[in-house]
């Protein structure tokens, strides 16, 4: 029997994030603004809440969806396109990443969280989601469960381009303000970490989220 395949985000974040600290006491990370000790805890802290409390379904997920990623043809056909970091991970971080790519950042570095999808935005989005995956309507409250999944899970994409923005500033050639962009996704997870919303948030999905893992 074919084991059910497990998310690799935590894997590949845990990695970063050894290296990251591997870095640090190098000295090598003296322009980073924040404790790299800290931002090890949350990750921790992250999973056991996600790991405990969000049954968010496992699926083959493409990782990495900025705008540069998805394509229009002239007869509104879409493609998806460089698939590096794909691979199996939770549904909602696919979901949730893709949000927050909204805000910008990977040509300059500076992401601007006034540019994240409206919650009507989302809501339109989620409910497309589940209309082509399950067929007919959705209810409004399978709806709002899946606004829950993403909401939460969309704070993981900040830890998971965060430590990778930290690796790849050593050595890498291309011209990119990589720290500065690993602070800022850092802020945004602790300011949302911390912020009414995101803790409603956390106690709605640990009591009503119930999905079971499945591929799109």
């Amino acid at each position: 029997m074919c084991e059910s395949p497990q998310a690799g985000v935590w894997e590949q974040i845990e990695d970063w994030a050894r290296e990251a600290e591997r870095m640090d006491d190098a000295h090598r990370l003296v322009e980073f603004a924040r404790n790299i000790s800290e931002c090890t805890a949350a990750l921790r802290a992250c999973r056991r809440l996600i790991e405990e409390g969000c049954d968010s379904p496992v699926v083959f997920c493409h990782n990495d969806l900025l705008s540069g990623n998805v394509l229009v043809s002239e007869d509104n056909a879409v493609y998806l396109v460089d698939f590096e970091y794909s691979g199996w991970n939770y549904r909602g971080f696919d979901i949730g990443n893709f949000f927050c790519e909204a805000m910008g950042g990977t040509i300059d570095g500076l992401v601007q969280p006034e540019r994240y999808p409206s919650r009507d935005a989302r809501v339109t989005f989620c409910r497309a989601y589940l209309a082509e995956r399950e067929g007919g309507h959705p209810a409004d409250a399978e709806v709002q469960d899946l606004m829950n999944e993403v909401d939460l899970m969309s704070k993981v994409a900040h830890l998971y381009w965060g430590f990778w923005a930290l690796v790849q500033s050593a050595g890498n050639t291309v011209d990119f303000p990589y720290v500065k962009f690993a602070e800022q996704r850092f802020d945004l997870y602790f300011k949302w970490s911390t912020a009414k919303e995101f803790l409603r948030t956390v106690a709605l999905s640990t009591y009503s989220i119930h999905c079971h893992k499945a591929v799109v």
